[in-house]
């Protein structure tokens, strides 16, 4: 065995110890470099806004569902049924007016509204939801013409009429619309059965009115 000088040992070790002290300061120096770096409190907040900050409500993503126009530019309002209107009036909550009376105007690539094949149920929830807005939302609604010049009126029958005419709650503006002629030239009475047309004559409520129609 080779048998190092005492002063050649001390040496080496004391070598080796300078060595590692300087590994260890080099890493306490990298940590408390790391420990010691600000985060700019801007940078934290836009770093929660991306997690956080885009996250949609509830109601809104319902009322994308509802108002996105899918096969034939149809959307939802143009199927969906009493109680699905309820449920989805659940959903969207204060929003539920504001999305309605968008969705019923809304035509598809046969220029028919929600309005052009509703039935009676589901006008009178729509009616509810509307509230207030109701007979301005329908009016403007009853008047749109699809691409054959037909209004909802013209496709109408006996309840749908009845349920029509409470929403829209205004005889001379009903009178105005169940005037209007298709591309054809016939107005909504002019399409009617009898019951239609029995049904048509309690809207209006007016004989001076209801006179005009009959004249045009």
């Amino acid at each position: 065995m080779k048998i190092l000088p005492v002063n050649s040992t001390y040496n080496s070790l004391k070598a080796n110890k300078i060595k590692n002290n300087n590994k260890i300061q080099k890493s306490n120096s990298s940590l408390n470099s790391f420990s010691t770096t600000k985060v700019p409190l801007a940078s934290m907040w836009n770093m929660a806004n991306i997690s956080f900050g885009d996250k949609k409500s509830e109601s809104d993503l319902v009322a994308e569902k509802l108002l996105k126009q899918q096969a034939h530019k149809r959307t939802y309002f143009h199927w969906i049924t009493a109680p699905e209107i309820r449920e989805y009036a659940r959903k969207l909550g204060d929003k539920a007016p504001e999305v309605v009376a968008q969705g019923l105007l809304i035509q598809d690539e046969n220029g028919g509204t929600p309005l052009h094949y509703i039935k009676a149920p589901e006008i009178r929830e729509y009616s509810n939801i509307l509230g207030d807005n109701a007979s301005e939302t329908f009016e403007k609604g009853l008047k749109i013409q699809n691409k054959y010049g037909n209004t909802p009126l013209h496709h109408a029958e006996v309840p749908e009429i009845r349920e029509f005419s409470n929403a829209l709650d205004n005889n001379e503006a009903f009178a105005k619309i169940l005037n209007i002629k298709n591309n054809d030239g016939y107005n909504a009475f002019e399409y009617a059965s009898k019951a239609e047309m029995s049904e048509f004559a309690k809207a209006v409520d007016d004989d001076e009115a209801f006179c005009r129609i009959l004249s045009n």
